[in-house]
């Protein structure tokens, strides 16, 4: 809360540069402020018709990065909500839930927890360098590589120190995730629908985690026999896919908006020549 709170006095808002006037097209119509109670209450027609027009003509960028960030979250929600009781189980051995070894096998997911997150951190100070050095493409697809391949191993480790390795290149992951995926789409999105496109990719980020909350208890029980470290190894393969995906991803590739540029008539200037 004091973060939160020191960052609003602190920091000031920046808008985005004003374009000069652009032909109206499906593509730059800017939805309507709300003037009343009433409208602000509720969605009205054509604020949601250009919520689908967004929808269906999304950058090229946005498309094949919604795909990454979807692979992506299904594994670190995989990851997330698995790794604890397949630490209490699969490497302390516990059996009941209320047994002191259960206990303990959560406290040390928490340590790894920490870790991964102190890792997190310290590497995001050094992305910039990086992202410059390589491009955020490149840098991106490593880091979702270093992530899937650190937890793949889980499978075979018994020792809860060993545990500690992994958790440097899932918090290498998790640097990268928080930030470069909304730099490479920040170049490829109109300034003045930034927020509408950015709404939009955030979806990307909560239907994964939805679709494991409510559908992996089912896969678990029927396809992994309950084993919570299986669990966690398929959210290593769904980083692996993301990393692929990541070769996939266009670069360089201008705001789907582009500013008219005026072009000089150089008939008159040879005529006059």
């Amino acid at each position: 809360l004091g973060t939160v709170l020191w960052t609003i006095v602190t920091t000031p808002e920046y808008p985005p540069a004003t374009s000069i006037a652009e032909p109206p097209t499906i593509l730059n119509q800017t939805i309507p402020e709300p003037t009343t109670p009433e409208q602000s209450s509720s969605v009205t027609p054509k604020q949601a018709q250009s919520v689908w027009q967004l929808l269906w003509h999304l950058p090229a960028v946005m498309q094949q990065l919604a795909w990454v960030q979807g692979f992506t979250w299904l594994g670190i929600f995989c990851f997330l909500l698995y790794f604890p009781p397949a630490v209490a189980r699969n490497i302390f051995g516990a059996i009941e839930q209320t047994s002191p070894l259960y206990n303990a096998g959560i406290e040390w997911a928490g340590l790894c927890f920490a870790l991964s997150n102190l890792v997190c951190v310290g590497f995001s100070f050094g992305l910039p360098l990086l992202t410059k050095r390589w491009g955020s493409k490149l840098v991106h697809g490593f880091c979702l590589m270093s992530g899937g391949v650190s937890l793949l191993p889980l499978m075979l480790i018994q020792n809860q120190y060993w545990l500690l390795a992994p958790m440097v290149g899932f918090g290498i992951l998790r640097a990268s995730t928080l930030s470069l995926p909304y730099a490479l789409l920040e170049k490829s999105i109109p300034a003045d629908q930034r927020g509408m496109y950015q709404g939009i990719f955030n979806s990307f980020v909560v239907l994964p985690e939805i679709a494991i909350s409510l559908g992996f208890g089912w896969i678990m029980q029927h396809w992994m026999h309950d084993n919570r470290i299986t669990a966690v190894v398929t959210g290593g393969v769904f980083l692996l896919v993301a990393a692929v995906l990541m070769v996939f991803v266009p670069t360089d590739q201008p705001p789907l908006v582009m500013l008219p540029t005026a072009v000089p008539d150089r008939s008159n200037c040879d005529s006059n020549g």
